[in-house]
């Protein structure tokens, strides 16, 4: 862990994000080999998730190789993933990797990046959406 990022993880009081992931797919294959340490931290309504990937062919580690550190994905919790994301097919946006939480839910990142030059990423939580909606 980079001495930047073991700052933020202190300064902002992160926590582990708890979610154990299953099904895992990159670009439509499966992908249970990747590993990440994932950390988020909440700043007013604001959380961001901190994440090194470590093994597995992710989209944090392609991103990460092609473009170097920076913001990777804007995260949308949606109501009903499925629908949203037929939503952008229509439009031509493809999924590049998604996964099951065993708690519940699920979650989609999107190749958005092409055109807006950042990925979406829809998560959908119903278990658990309180924990993830806003917090003040």
């Amino acid at each position: 862990m980079t001495d930047y990022l073991a700052s933020c993880l202190q300064q902002y009081n992160c926590e582990p994000s708890g979610l154990n992931l299953t099904d895992r797919k990159v670009h439509g294959k499966p992908a249970d080999d990747i590993q990440n340490i994932s950390m988020m931290a909440q700043m007013g309504p604001i959380r961001f998730e901190l994440i090194q990937p470590v093994s597995g062919e992710s989209v944090q580690k392609e991103f990460l190789e092609t473009r170097g550190e920076g913001v990777n994905h804007l995260e949308f919790v949606v109501d009903n993933l499925e629908e949203e994301v037929a939503k952008l097919a229509e439009k031509g946006v493809k999924v590049i990797s998604s996964g099951i939480f065993s708690e519940g839910g699920n979650f989609a990142y999107l190749n958005t990046d092409k055109t807006g030059g950042i990925i979406f990423d829809f998560f959908e939580l119903p278990q658990i959406r309180s924990r993830y909606r806003k917090r003040t």
